[in-house]
């Protein structure tokens, strides 16, 4: 987006919105929105972003997930990421890539989790974590890339910080 207003409203009634389901990216890929400035910010304040695979085979492998949410409280309790075995036909054989509560053992996908989810990545800023290693893999389901791992500190920043502002701290802490 050219602007960071979604971001902003998402994270300014974050008491409303508890999760964001998004996609476009063709990525497995999780997110936290939280206030920049986070002086009211509570051990739960924040938006757990959860972004979904495709299930198109362009430039990815066909993959899709499969959640358990809370209708009452909007929490995602346990997601199975599925993902091809190649480009999706007749042919195509699906298999789990991997199971959220299982993978990362955590108990559910919530602001807190993940923000937990998020620290153990940027404390391990080679990736050399069982954790970091299975986010690398698990990023486009069905194929394996180790480029980001060369990048790895800035794109932990990156899944934490939507504003412009906040990665520039995060990743280029020496600028301020």
């Amino acid at each position: 987006l050219a602007t960071d207003r979604l971001a902003n409203l998402m994270t300014q009634y974050a008491d409303i919105i508890r999760l964001g389901v998004f996609g476009h990216t063709h990525s497995d890929e999780i997110h936290l929105l939280e206030p920049e400035s986070k002086p009211d910010a509570g051990p739960g304040r924040g938006v757990a972003i959860k972004v979904v695979p495709s299930t198109t085979p362009r430039g990815h492998d066909s993959a899709f997930i499969v959640a358990q949410v809370n209708p009452v409280s909007a929490v995602l309790m346990n997601y199975t990421v599925v993902a091809a075995n190649g480009d999706a036909g007749a042919d195509t054989t699906w298999s789990t890539e991997y199971v959220f509560r299982q993978a990362y053992k955590k108990a559910e996908f919530t602001p807190t989790t993940v923000r937990a989810l998020i620290a153990e990545f940027a404390a391990d800023p080679e990736a050399k974590t069982e954790a970091s290693q299975l986010y690398i893999r698990s990023i486009r389901p069905g194929k394996s890339s180790s480029i980001l791992q060369a990048f790895w500190p800035q794109y932990v920043c990156a899944i934490s910080n939507a504003s412009a502002e906040g990665y520039t701290a995060c990743a280029c802490p020496a600028s301020e």
